[in-house]
């Protein structure tokens, strides 16, 4: 019977993926390179709004202009662009 479930959950799993944007691709693009603090960047991923914002930055890097969250990667501020 386990394979009786794990069939029942597939359309699920699907679908929670369709929601998440599983399988899409992420690219991250540089915003600031002047440093980055990562309290900061905590506070500001919780800004929704901030977030869809940097969505311009992805457009204007030629991404499709979909941000999720930032980060970041050194002293470098980035933004993830959803493809």
């Amino acid at each position: 019977m386990p394979h009786a479930h794990r069939s029942k959950s597939l359309p699920t799993l699907l679908a929670l993926c369709g929601l998440a944007g599983c399988g899409g691709r992420i690219s991250w693009v540089d915003i600031d390179a002047s440093g980055c603090n990562l309290a900061r960047v905590s506070a500001m991923n919780r800004d929704a709004e901030l977030v869809h914002q940097m969505g311009a930055v992805c457009a204007v890097n030629g991404k499709a202009a979909s941000a999720d969250q930032l980060r970041c990667h050194g002293n470098t501020l980035q933004v993830a662009c959803r493809e």
